[in-house]
């Protein structure tokens, strides 16, 4: 009897040291990556980059749905598609691709709101399109913000037309990552890093040939903010708004450090038990900020 008492406060010993390593080695990233990489995981996607927190859905459209938003966005008349807040000679072009009560669009906008565990309500008035015409330069490196206001949380893209190969792709200056525009294909990556934005989340997009189609997109901004709920359930919201390319931004805004948040550099051993708890040695987004690496 005494014997199986004092395993009482060893076992309860034992429990507080685990629990303790575990706060010690979790990752300290804000919650929004996390709750991002879970649902985005979940719903067949995966993460290419963790700094900035990025993630790739190979197959999101399928090809029936891909024909039929071809085809919705093909008609919409010229004057629904007018530059996106720049000179009207401009080649970026932006409208809002009208939902209604298509049927096969208001899959697409539920499957959004699923794969982001976000509100995508807002979508189904309308889901913001982004046109790249032919012979366009491109986009240079830049933050995206809306237009005249803060920046979105979150950003996500949908290709929708084919393009050469190293055409139209989307590139981070930052982490070397280049992501093709692959018809189908869904992008999406954070913004922000704590309060400020990430300048990590850089990016451009390569310049599309004058032989080549056109350069459609979705691009779907997610926040926080905007609405009662949203600020009230801290639950991202996608926002059927443009987003605009912010070329002064990386050196106007405060300056964030990528490795704010981040566990302190671990030993070999506690990256090990690290590992073994929660799949990976370094806090996603965090790699940079020690010597060691996940395993393969």
């Amino acid at each position: 009897m005494a014997e199986s008492t004092k395993s009482v406060p060893s076992s309860l010993g034992a429990l507080g040291l685990a629990l303790a390593l575990a706060w010690l080695v979790a990752p300290q990233r804000g919650s929004l990556d996390r709750e991002l990489h879970t649902a985005i995981v979940a719903q067949g996607g995966r993460r290419v980059s963790r700094s900035p927190p990025t993630w790739q859905h190979d197959h999101f459209l399928s090809p029936a749905e891909l024909v039929h938003v071809e085809h919705a966005i093909a008609a919409m008349p010229e004057d629904e598609l007018p530059a996106c807040a720049l000179p009207d000679d401009s080649p970026r072009r932006c409208g809002i691709l009208p939902v209604g009560n298509d049927t096969v669009l208001l899959g697409v906008v539920d499957r959004l709101g699923a794969l982001f565990g976000a509100n995508a309500t807002l979508l189904a008035s309308g889901i913001p399109v982004v046109r790249l015409r032919s012979g366009s330069p491109g986009i240079g490196t830049h933050l995206d913000h809306f237009h005249g206001g803060p920046m979105p949380a979150a950003t996500a893209l949908v290709y929708v037309s084919a393009m050469p190969e190293g055409s139209g792709e989307t590139y981070f200056p930052a982490t070397g990552l280049k992501v093709a525009a692959v018809p189908g294909r869904l992008l999406a990556w954070t913004n922000v890093a704590g309060d400020h934005p990430n300048q990590r989340a850089t990016h451009g997009i390569r310049p599309i040939p004058s032989s080549a189609p056109h350069r459609d997109i979705l691009l779907i901004p997610m926040d926080r903010a905007g609405d009662e709920d949203a600020m009230a359930t801290g639950r991202l919201h996608a926002i059927n708004h443009h987003v605009g390319a912010d070329l002064t931004l990386r050196s106007e805004s405060p300056p964030s450090s990528e490795c704010d948040g981040c566990n302190p550099c671990l030993g070999r051993r506690l990256r090990a038990v690290r590992g073994l708890l929660f799949g990976t040695v370094v806090a996603y987004g965090c790699e940079a900020c020690c010597d060691g690496e996940d395993p393969p």
